[in-house]
């Protein structure tokens, strides 16, 4: 299969802001000294990742065990996840452009009705 390069495009640069975003949170409930802040800051990242980048990011999510993220497991989870997001954005953006060839495949092959003898 031959590469495209606008779905990797569209895959890096859709997820950049999710990522941003969501390692912030992680930073954010790392170095916070409030219990609530830091509960909330490491959930919001969790559902950052585990929902818009599903099903890469969730085997890291489910490997760690129930409890989520905490303070040791940020210098390997973070960066991990990231990278997961953003290859299961790419893997995302690529079915796209498979269905839309097919599609156009599809519809190239159909002869029009005013074309039939």
């Amino acid at each position: 299969m031959k590469l495209n390069r606008q779905a990797i495009r569209f895959g890096l640069v859709a997820s950049t802001p999710f990522i941003v975003l969501a390692s912030l949170l992680e930073i954010l409930g790392t170095f916070s000294h409030d219990a609530m802040i830091k509960d909330d800051a490491y959930s919001y990242g969790d559902a950052i990742y585990l929902y818009l980048g599903y099903p890469l990011p969730r085997i890291i999510l489910m490997l760690v065990a129930p409890h989520g993220l905490r303070d040791i497991d940020n210098w390997w989870a973070v960066p991990l996840l990231d990278v997961l997001f953003v290859v299961q954005w790419i893997i995302w953006a690529y079915v796209i452009v498979i269905i839309t060839t097919l599609v156009q495949n599809r519809w190239i092959r159909v002869p029009h009705p005013t074309n039939i003898p």
